[in-house]
């Protein structure tokens, strides 16, 4: 079990707590074994695919993660071993001393193999695509609105927002509508060809 500690501070008084969360997540499990290297990547890559917080990004499919900031960050093996080590709780089986008994269960660390191996798989990890990072609601390729945060697979694309909740943005605005939207004054053609220069 990973166990996560969050602590809140009253701003009026900083040195006091004013609640405390605790978020358990339990760890997935993938048992070690001499031999099965290929079965123990295949394993992890289901799992990484399950938490869904890295993604194969641009044409090359390069292994990457988003920060908090919205920045699309590269792998790299040292991060990657340390990430597998925390969402994945990994052991061996241990033969018991009497052939009666069953074999008991060891927990063992992430093996940086299984990491420089995911790394090698450019293209072959079968991970969430990702093209590009937002900030606020854009347009699909298809001209379709994209205003709810998260992943969005048809358009490959990650929509990450500061606030809880998004302004609504109708899926089909009509003329009635657009005396609400807020009116922007666009440059004139002749500003716009200096500002290309």
């Amino acid at each position: 079990m990973a166990d996560l500690l969050f602590t809140r501070f009253d701003a009026r008084q900083p040195s006091t707590l004013t609640k405390r969360f605790y978020l358990i997540r339990p760890s997935a499990r993938i048992a070690l074994g001499r031999g099965q290297r290929a079965r123990i990547v295949d394993q992890t890559l289901d799992l990484l695919r399950t938490c869904g917080d890295l993604y194969d990004f641009g044409p090359g499919a390069v292994l990457v993660r988003v920060t908090d900031d919205a920045r699309v960050t590269p792998i790299t093996r040292d991060w990657l071993h340390d990430h597998l080590d925390r969402v994945i709780e990994y052991f061996t089986l241990v033969p018991s001393t009497k052939p009666e008994d069953p074999p008991t269960e060891e927990v063992a660390d992430a093996p940086q193999w299984a990491a420089v191996r995911i790394l090698a798989k450019d293209g072959d990890r079968d991970l969430a695509r990702l093209d590009a990072v937002v900030t606020a609601p854009t347009l699909r390729p298809d001209g379709s609105i994209l205003a709810e945060a998260g992943y969005d697979a048809p358009a490959r694309v990650l929509l990450m927002a500061d606030t809880p909740t998004l302004p609504h943005i109708p899926k089909a605005p009509t003329r009635a509508l657009m005396p609400e939207a807020p009116r922007a004054k666009l440059p004139s053609s002749a500003s716009m060809s200096s500002i290309q220069r």
